[in-house]
Order: structure tokens, then sequence, then C-alpha cells
């Protein structure tokens, strides 16, 4: 029953949805991504668990996801499956004539010469629990670096500085229009 549920759900297609912060990006389904149960190699299980991954985009919701996932696995006549959000983090954009993203924008200009690409950022950035709760929030902007998470990790100490004289001139800025 899980390998059928297992390919039910690999076959799964999620609706897309353009989104001006994410260009050329579609959301990210992916089925399984670890899968649990047994005991030994000799035992049959008495029950098994697969995972799965899913990426979203603005402008879906988990309910609509969870649909698609239901109708795949009713339409393959699955019915002995169990579907729960172990961790829902939506997917959220800060509205590029926002305050915020202004003074930034001018501020990356100023310092740097260079004009602010406004694009999202993965979801792997906190700021959706700002976003979704009013509070306009840059992500993704920041120092050069590299190995990130990893025993090699590093910033570039130069785009600190950098960064740092940016954000100050932000700040200002943003102030100024309050």
């Amino acid at each position: 029953m899980l390998l059928l549920t297992i390919v039910a759900l690999t076959d799964c297609r999620l609706l897309v949805v353009p989104s001006a912060a994410f260009p050329h990006r579609k959301q990210v389904f992916t089925f399984p991504t670890l899968i649990q149960g047994g005991s030994g190699i000799n035992i049959v299980p008495g029950g098994c668990e697969a995972y799965g991954d899913v990426r979203l985009l603005p402008g879906t919701s988990s309910h609509e996801i969870r649909k698609s996932m239901t109708a795949q696995l009713d339409q393959r006549a699955l019915t002995n499956y169990h579907l729960e959000d172990i961790l829902f983090v939506p997917a959220a954009e800060t509205d590029p004539r926002s305050p915020i993203v202004s003074a930034l924008s001018e501020a990356v200009k100023a310092v740097t010469g260079v004009s602010l690409r406004k694009e999202g950022s993965g979801s792997a950035c906190d700021g959706w629990m700002f976003i979704t709760r009013g509070i306009p929030t840059i992500c993704g902007y920041g120092v050069k670096c590299g190995g990130v998470h990893g025993a090699d990790e590093w910033v570039d100490l130069e785009s600190l500085r950098k960064i740092t004289e940016v954000y100050a001139h932000t700040i200002l800025r943003y102030f100024e229009r309050e």
C-alpha cells in the first residue's frame, strides 16, 4: 500500500502560481524525502510512514496542496492513508513598492552604485513570521558568503562592512519617510 501511495504522490502536480517576487520559479513537491517502518529485515512491519517536502510560492495555501494530494490519492483509489502537516511555513512576499524596500533600494544604489535586484528569498528565511503579521520585511540581502551551515562556512569581511553601511543608510532613509 505504501508503495502505491508513494507512486501516486510522486506523480502529484501542483498548481502553477506565477509570482513577481520569484520569477521563473515554481512550487516544489518532493515525495518521499524519508520513509520509516519496520524493526528488522526479517520482520513484516505493522506500519510504515513516508514524509515529503513542499515549497510554496506566494498565492498558494496548505489547503490547496492537501486538496491536490488527496485528489491524487483518491484518483488511484487509495483509501488507507493519513495526511498530517508536521510544519507549515507559508510563502510570503513584501510589496516591492513598500517604504522599506524603497529605502533599501536607494541605499544600495547610493553606497554600491548598483541597482537592487528585487526578488524573493528562499524558504530558509524567517521573514515570513513578520510579513504574515503585516510587517514589511527585507529578506535575502546580505553579505557575500559560502559554505553556509557547514564546517567551511565563511563571510567576506569587506562585504560585511559594505552591507553594514547599506543598512545604516536604509534605516536613515526609512525614518526620514516616517
